[in-house]
C-alpha cells in the first residue's frame, strides 16, 4: 500500500529526475551555441550558464549537497567540452575551490590560451 507521504516523495523524485535531464538539454545547448572555438569570455559565460541550469533545477539544497551536485555537473561539464577531467593528475571542480581561487585558475588558464593562440 503506497501511502500519501511516499507517494509524494516519489512523485518530488520524478520531478527532480525530469528537472535535471531538462538542465541537461539545456546544458549540451549553451556549451555548443558559441562553435567550436568560443572567445575566451564567450567560454566562460557558457560554462556559468551551463552549471547555473544544474543548480536552478536542483532548487533549494544545503551548502553540502550543492557541493556534491556542482561536481557531478562540473565533471559533465568537462567530458562534454574537452573529455574525462583526469583525476589522477587532480583535477579539482571549481566547486571545491573559494571564488578567489577560481577567478585566479580562470586567469591562468585564459593567459595558457592566449599564448597557445599566438604560438
Amino acid at each position: 500500500m503506497i501511502t500519501e507521504n511516499s507517494n509524494t516523495t516519489e512523485q518530488s523524485r520524478i520531478d527532480g529526475a525530469k528537472a535535471a535531464l531538462e538542465a541537461l538539454k539545456k546544458m549540451d545547448q549553451i556549451l555548443y551555441r558559441d562553435g567550436p572555438c568560443p572567445t575566451q569570455e564567450q567560454y566562460w559565460r557558457g560554462m556559468d550558464e551551463a552549471l547555473s541550469c544544474v543548480r536552478s533545477a536542483a532548487g533549494d539544497m544545503p551548502p553540502r549537497a550543492e557541493g556534491v551536485l556542482m561536481t557531478l555537473a562540473e565533471y559533465i561539464r568537462v567530458e562534454l567540452t574537452v573529455g574525462p577531467p583526469s583525476m589522477d593528475s587532480g583535477w579539482l571542480s571549481e566547486a571545491a575551490m573559494t571564488h578567489e581561487e577560481v577567478m585566479a585558475l580562470r586567469k591562468e588558464f585564459d593567459l595558457i590560451c592566449e599564448e597557445a593562440n599566438r604560438g
